[in-house]
């Protein structure tokens, strides 16, 4: 791969489970977490609706987060996208990575994402 095949967005198919992008989305900001639903090539739904999510790593990375951080950020949101999901463990493990990771005073809006 080169770096030009490199990007900062992920996007999730959901067609294959029973989420809409509207409900994973909703649920994935439940655990503390910030996705956009988003269509999918082909997509039946409306976008509105859609039947994907989009991911970026912006934020993550700014806070400085490394390939571990990342996988726990893809762990709780497999886990988060499961019928029995503990919302409140999702939570306290997103807040862990951020606590683990702070922002650095000096970042525009430093105050508001505290």
């Amino acid at each position: 791969m080169c770096s030009s095949d490199l990007t900062h967005l992920v996007q999730l198919d959901l067609r294959a489970t029973d989420w809409t992008g509207l409900a994973a989305q909703e649920r994935l900001e439940e655990c503390k977490l910030t996705a956009n639903r988003n269509t999918v090539p082909f997509d039946e739904r409306p976008p509105m609706v859609a039947s994907g999510v989009r991911l970026g790593s912006p934020a993550a990375t700014m806070r400085g987060f490394d390939e571990s951080d990342f996988a726990e950020v893809a762990s709780i949101i497999v886990d988060a996208l499961q019928d029995d999901a503990d919302l409140d463990a999702l939570r306290g493990r997103a807040a862990v990575l951020c606590e683990k990771r702070p922002l650095y005073p000096g970042f525009r809006g430093y105050t508001a994402y505290q």
